[in-house]
C-alpha cells in the first residue's frame, strides 16, 4: 500500500510502463535495488520498505508467466466485471418483450427473512430495518 492507502501497481513501483520489455524491467529493478539496499542505507526504514516493494513487484513482473497473469487481472478489471449486455428479447413480431415481473417480497418467518437476494438481507441487517414478527 502507498501513503494514500491503496495498493500500488507493480509497474508504478518500478517506474516502468506496462509495455516495457523484460530487459528494461530487469535493468530498472537492479538499479533501484542497489539504490535502496540496506548496505547503502543503514537504518533507513523508508529505503527498507521501498526495497521490499521493489522485490514484490519484480517477483511478479520479472517472470513472463506471472507478469501475463498479473496483466490479465489488473489491466482491464472494468471489462471483466461488467455485465455482458444482451440485446433485448423480442417476440415473434419483432417487438420488444416486456421485462420479467419483479419478484414478490420475501416472507418473514420467526425473525428470519427467507430471501433469494442476500445483498438485500445484509443491507437491511446493517441498517437495522429487518422486519420482525410481533
Amino acid at each position: 500500500m502507498n501513503a494514500r492507502g491503496r495498493v500500488q501497481d507493480h509497474y508504478e513501483v518500478l517506474g516502468v510502463s506496462p509495455d516495457a520489455p523484460d530487459e528494461v524491467i530487469r535493468a530498472v529493478y537492479r538499479a533501484l535495488a542497489a539504490k535502496y539496499h540496506p548496505d547503502r542505507n543503514p537504518g533507513d526504514r523508508d529505503a527498507e520498505l521501498k526495497l521490499k516493494r521493489l522485490n514484490d513487484a519484480f517477483r511478479v513482473l520479472g517472470n513472463p508467466e506471472t507478469r501475463k497473469q498479473y496483466d490479465e487481472l489488473t489491466r482491464a478489471p472494468e471489462a471483466a466485471d461488467a455485465p455482458k449486455s444482451e440485446p433485448p428479447s423480442r417476440d415473434q413480431r419483432g417487438a420488444p418483450q416486456a421485462p420479467p415481473p419483479t419478484p414478490t417480497p420475501a416472507p418473514v418467518v420467526d425473525h428470519i427473512i427467507v430471501t433469494r437476494d442476500s445483498r438485500r438481507f445484509y443491507s437491511m441487517l446493517s441498517e437495522g430495518t429487518l422486519p420482525t414478527n410481533g
